[in-house]
């Protein structure tokens, strides 16, 4: 993630830096044992996902009528 705003081609190097770190074997390994399941995609399949997710989820509250406490 990065803030809103960052030109196109520093969250494109921060993808690639980071896709890369995490298909190293050392590092994928390490992940895949904490339960995590590794995904690399585009930034803009990511924001799709979590621009999905936040209507979701947030219709969930809603109908569910939660309040914070």
């Amino acid at each position: 993630m990065a803030p809103a705003g960052t030109p196109r081609d520093i969250v494109l190097k921060l993808n690639g830096r980071s896709t890369r770190a995490v298909r190293q074997p050392d590092v994928a390994e390490k992940l895949v044992a904490a339960g995590l399941i590794v995904v690399t995609e585009s930034p803009e399949y990511f924001s799709k996902l979590l621009k999905g997710d936040f209507l979701k989820y947030g219709k969930l509250v809603k109908d569910m009528r939660y309040q914070p406490q």
